[in-house]
């Protein structure tokens, strides 16, 4: 599919003032690890754009967060090529090494154990280290199982694409991908990004999970609305499109409407969710500690309003913050799709394979 596919929904969004210091970041980033003498493995990342995506994605990130952020984004775009380059073809090598990146996760492992000389243990220490120092400990419980949601997802997948038993239907296939897209993870760094952090008792409120799960619907969606021509000139059924035209006899025409019918469809109930957060924070007396939050910015957008590093959104304003973030991913992440290089085929991986977004 041409890469100014048509996704059928707007997701009005801003963009980081400073996209030079993720661009830059990004280099600092490749030379840090050392990726950038392996030519081809960089040229595969650059192509990605992950500075771009996060420029595009985190408008109101400043300083050593912003650059957090970017050091992940990084890092997800190489930890992807490196799975499909190793692990495709011969998955039972990926478990022993997810386990030692997990290890970096656990706090009862001192870091001086952690496997440094595997440069994706290193990246992801070096995330863990940086991020979780500066947030509570229920923010860590959280964050830690969303890494290693993120991390087994992909070993599944791994699994999944080796054996020939890729899901059949979508939503078999989205309790995969809602995991190994790696969403979790990244609305974890926005806080850490933003300086704040959601209360436990707002996180785990159902219509926050809801949206959570929605936006995570739309990013996969989304990319393989983009991807499918490509993925499946490589043989790779990994994809809603191809799945609903293999094994649920639809013509690839008919697929793609259906796909683009549940992007629509997902991202009304996304808005609508959004639009009755006021009432949740209502129902649970929580107040705004800052009247002009709601205030519109650029764009019709509103501007999240963010303290001082170390300062505590209030529940109200937390709530609101968190589902501005969604909102401003699924945004930036279309628009991303649209422009990067990565999906063009001369980008595919050894053997044909394609890296996924």
């Amino acid at each position: 599919m041409p890469q100014d596919v048509i996704i059928p929904v707007e997701f009005p969004h801003m963009v980081n003032p400073d996209p030079g210091r993720a661009y830059a970041r990004e280099h600092r980033w490749g030379d840090r690890y050392r990726v950038t003498d392996d030519p081809v493995r960089w040229q595969r990342i650059r192509a990605a754009e992950p500075g771009k995506l996060v420029a595009y994605t985190s408008p109101e990130a400043r300083g050593s967060g912003y650059d957090l952020a970017v050091d992940q984004m990084c890092f997800f775009f190489y930890f992807d090529n490196l799975v499909e380059e190793l692990f495709f073809d011969n998955p039972s090598q990926a478990a022993p090494f997810i386990q030692r990146m997990a290890d970096v996760l656990d706090p009862d492992i001192p870091s001086a154990l952690h496997d440094r000389s595997v440069p994706a243990v290193a990246m992801l220490a070096d995330l863990w280290a940086d991020s979780s120092a500066r947030m509570s400990w229920q923010w860590r419980h959280r964050a830690a199982g969303h890494w290693m949601d993120y991390l087994w997802a992909n070993l599944a997948e791994a699994v999944d694409r080796y054996r020939g038993t890729a899901p059949t239907s979508i939503g078999s296939y989205l309790r995969i991908r809602r995991a190994s897209i790696g969403l979790t993870p990244v609305l974890d760094m926005y806080e850490v990004a933003g300086g704040f952090e959601v209360p436990a008792g707002v996180y785990r409120q159902s219509d926050i999970r809801r949206l959570q799960t929605l936006a995570c619907d739309l990013t996969v969606l989304g990319n393989d609305l983009v991807s499918h021509d490509k993925e499946d000139a490589v043989g790779d059924t990994y994809n809603a499109v191809i799945i609903l035209r293999d094994h649920h006899g639809l013509s690839q025409r008919q697929a793609i409407s259906q796909i683009n019918a549940e992007f629509v469809r997902r991202a009304a109930e996304f808005h609508h969710l959004q639009g009755r957060l006021p009432g949740l924070c209502e129902a649970l007396s929580f107040s705004s500690h800052d009247p002009a939050l709601g205030g519109p910015g650029p764009g019709g957008r509103r501007a999240i309003r963010l303290p001082l590093p170390g300062t505590p959104l209030c529940p109200h304003d937390a709530t609101l913050s968190l589902a501005e973030c969604l909102h401003t991913w699924v945004g930036g992440h279309i628009d991303w799709m649209r422009e990067a290089p990565r999906y063009a085929p001369e980008h595919a991986l050894p053997g044909g394979r394609l890296a996924e977004a």
